[in-house]
Order: structure tokens, then sequence, then C-alpha cells
């Protein structure tokens, strides 16, 4: 019985030793494949050159997106203007003629062009009716747009932009006056005077 016993401790430290054995292997295996699926994931995620690429590619998209976004933004939120391009005139001369630059600003298109320091905004407008206005030229711009008429020759295939002239005494034009529809807002904004 105690040779029995002998045996049957042996054979227990030898299963616990080969259990040990097997389980720091294991552990070992396993460490090692977490190491080489880590390393495989973030060579084919962020080191090879593809993934740099995609990277760069996935920032320039986003900034994109972003971008586009504001410009939405921007373009849903400029509703100052009317139904109509003539409302959006009249709204514009009322504006002149209360001496309020910065809101007859508002009935333009606002800048969209990205490299300008007035992007997004009416600042360029702004700037210019306010030139106007201190250089006593602002009668001038009130009466040659209560002039302005629309101009018979309506592009059909343009239904989002509308033009008036402005005729001198001899019936020669002086001015031509574009007023587009902002499909984000939707209102008629003068885009030129």
């Amino acid at each position: 019985m105690e040779g029995q016993n002998n045996f049957n401790q042996d054979s227990n430290q030898e299963i616990k030793s080969i259990t040990k054995n097997y389980l720091k292997h294991a552990v070992i295996f396993l460490i090692i494949m977490a190491f080489g699926f880590g390393g495989y994931w973030g060579w084919t995620r962020y080191w090879s050159p593809q993934a740099k690429k995609n990277m760069e590619l996935q920032k320039k998209i986003d900034f994109y997106n972003a971008f586009e976004a504001n410009y939405k933004k921007a373009l849903t939120e400029d509703n100052y203007g009317g139904k109509t391009p003539q409302e959006t005139l009249n709204m514009f001369i009322d504006a002149l003629k209360k001496g309020d630059m910065e809101l007859a600003a508002k009935y333009f298109m606002i800048d969209t062009n990205e490299s300008s320091d007035t992007y997004l905004t009416h600042k360029k407008w702004e700037e210019a009716l306010n030139n106007i206005k201190s250089t006593k030229k602002l009668d001038e711009v009130i009466n040659n747009f209560t002039k302005a008429v629309p101009t018979i020759d309506q592009s059909l295939d343009m239904k989002d932009i509308f033009w008036f002239s402005v005729y001198g005494v001899n019936g020669e034009a002086l001015k031509d006056i574009e007023v587009k529809y902002n499909n984000y807002s939707g209102v008629w904004k003068l885009e030129s005077f």
C-alpha cells in the first residue's frame, strides 16, 4: 500500500508538472499569438505604406466633410432676402435708404471664396457699401437700384439666376444686377451690383 501511495504521489506530481508545463507553454503561445496578431493588426492599420495612405486619405475626407458641412450651414443660415428677386431688390433698397449698410450687405450672397479673409461672411459687401456711404455716393447707388428693371432676356434654362438692368437717359445699359436663388435657405440673394 505504501508503494501504491508513492506511485499515486509520483503520478500526481508528474501530472501537476505536465499541467504546469502545458499551461506555461500555452500562456507563452497565447502571448506570442497576441503579439503576432497585434503586430499584424498594427501593421495593416497604422504602419504599412498602404495604411499610411489610407489614414491620409481619411484625414482629407474628414476635412472635406467638415468643410462641406460648414459651407452648407452658412448657406442655410444666410436667409436674408425675398421669395422673389424683386422682393430682395426692394429690401436691399430699403436698407440703403435707412443707411443700414450691415443689413444691406446681408442681402448679398456670402463670400464663398475659401482663400478670402471674408469667407462665408457678408463682410466684403459691407465694406464696399460703407465705402460708398463714406464717399457720399449712396444716393447715386440708391437711385440706380431704384431704376433697375428686370432684363427682358431671362434665360429659360437658368431658373436660379435673375438679372436686372439699369439704363441711362439715352437707353444705354449702365449696370447689370445679378440675383441668385440660394437653394439652401430658399431666398433670392444679390450677387453683384
